[in-house]
């Protein structure tokens, strides 16, 4: 009898762990920090840094395209279904409770600047490494 509980125990642990965490209360927590966090306005900063980089008569154009692209909600929409994918509900609430707070307001305020730079870097280091994967894969030295 002891062998059969533990082995319903076994089998019904991972329905216990994830009780409360449905595709729907994910969602909607998802949503909810999606609101806090608000992607909108972190994303139009990101846009607003990058365009700093870009010649003024470029940068305008950039940021009315970018903005373009944001007017149909896809951005938000596809990010909540993504976090919703990743995050469990009780981690998806505790961002939204942290990114609610004062503190987490202000850094969210500097998540644009950083997204900004930390893209530049990303771009150039992984344009680097294929430039480089290329070269050392063309010349033999990188061989399967």
């Amino acid at each position: 009898m002891k062998k059969v509980i533990l082995c319903l125990a076994i089998l019904l642990l991972p329905t216990l762990c994830f009780a409360g965490d449905s595709d729907a209360e994910r969602l909607e927590a998802a949503k909810r920090y999606a609101a806090v966090a608000n992607f909108d306005r972190m994303m139009t900063d990101v846009v607003a840094n990058i365009a700093r980089t870009m010649p003024e008569k470029d940068a305008k154009i950039y940021v009315e395209f970018m903005g373009s692209l944001m007017e149909d909600g896809a951005f938000k929409k596809t990010t909540v279904i993504l976090m919703a994918k990743h995050f469990t509900t009780e981690e998806l609430n505790t961002l939204a409770d942290f990114y609610g707070t004062e503190m987490g307001q202000s850094i969210l305020t500097k998540f644009g600047p950083y997204m900004a730079e930390t893209q530049v870097v990303i771009r150039e280091f992984i344009v680097k490494g294929m430039e480089e994967f290329k070269a050392k894969r063309e010349s033999g030295e990188l061989s399967s």
